[in-house]
């Protein structure tokens, strides 16, 4: 089976045609994190068709990934619908073009937000232009997943089956929409219940892990979550997205490996996040193996190959086109003690 790495971001600024946006203030914090390590060589001209040339080529030279799926990043809207001003703004067109004139390489990973009033006519034509899932940030993107305004978009995914590929716990690199920082809290894990109850299939990105102790800590409602599925009949699904990268969280993506089901696990990178492991892991056994993985230029591939070092299993690797597959068979009626009812605020 193909390895898919499902978390790739594509992005961009300065670009002629104004395809794409990223605020000076993103810029400049993308800047001083590559410097720090935390992101991989990505060009400095940050303008939209250098990214792009820079992750095909990065798929292209990989020993491991053989497609990746880019990510599409939609504006946030404010409570009536209306596009708020972003942080960062990645077209669908835009990616699907990509995608498009790259079929060997590129899946189209769409974003689409709820509140649109045009959502669903969006959530179509993203599906009609191949788009094999749909992602969201909900503090970037103010969008509070346990919405009512989110329900109709629900059951239109499941009838398109396309999996939502949501962003749970604390985000670092795109600021909360409109500066609210109390939107934070829409990034708890346990608001994505309705959407599975309605037989969404769900893929909650990075393991819901903090990065630093600051944060905000949903890690053991994402880890129950994970443990009930089988029984309350949810498709949900996790990607190991940036679990090993320049902070100290290395040890608990370690106990992710040991403690949840690997059928339910997905590959992904975060690229262009770098990926490093916590030196604490090289010990005098490993110490050859650590190094080498370490000295990989390619990105995709020392992702992958960190991830198999700290216990994640081939089926973690080639899990994505089984869940893919999964999203596209209509689901059985649930569990009706679960039925979830909308709150409309």
């Amino acid at each position: 089976m193909s390895v898919i790495d499902i978390h790739i971001h594509v992005f961009g600024d300065w670009n002629k045609d104004g395809t794409c946006h990223m605020s000076s203030l993103l810029g400049l914090g993308s800047h001083l994190a590559e410097l720090g390590g935390f992101l991989a060589d990505v060009p400095t001209s940050r303008d939209d068709d250098d990214i792009r040339d820079a992750i095909l080529h990065e798929i292209q030279g990989s020993l491991h990934v053989n497609k990746g799926v880019l990510l599409a990043f939609d504006k946030p809207h404010d409570n009536a619908g209306t596009p708020m001003k972003p942080i960062l703004y990645t077209p669908n067109s835009w990616v699907a073009e990509i995608c498009r004139k790259n079929p060997d390489l590129a899946l189209f990973g769409a974003s689409v937000h709820p509140y649109n009033t045009d959502a669903l006519k969006e959530l179509q034509k993203a599906k009609d232009d191949g788009a094999v899932l749909v992602k969201w940030i909900p503090s970037s993107q103010n969008i509070l997943p346990n919405h009512e305004k989110c329900r109709a978009f629900y059951q239109k995914l499941i009838e398109y089956g396309l999996p939502l590929l949501c962003h749970v716990g604390d985000e670092h690199t795109i600021s909360e929409a409109g500066g609210d920082k109390s939107l934070r809290a829409y990034n708890h894990p346990e608001l994505l219940i309705p959407a599975l109850e309605e037989g969404v299939t769900v893929i909650m990105a990075h393991c819901c892990l903090p990065i630093d102790e600051d944060d905000n800590d949903f890690s053991e409602a994402f880890m129950r979550m994970m443990l009930q599925a089988e029984d309350r009949g949810w498709r949900l699904f996790a990607d190991v997205s940036a679990l090993v990268g320049k902070w100290r969280r290395s040890f608990m993506a370690k106990q992710m490996a040991l403690r949840l089901p690997h059928d339910r696990l997905v590959m992904g990178s975060d690229w262009p996040n770098a990926p490093n492991l916590d030196d604490d892991f090289r010990t005098k056994g490993n110490r050859r193996e650590y190094d080498r993985i370490k000295g990989i230029d390619n990105v995709l591939d020392r992702n992958a190959e960190y991830l198999k070092f700290l216990g994640f299993s081939d089926t973690v690797m080639t899990n994505a086109e089984q869940i893919f597959k999964i999203a596209r068979t209509p689901p059985m009626l649930g569990n009706p003690r679960y039925i979830y009812h909308f709150p409309t605020f």
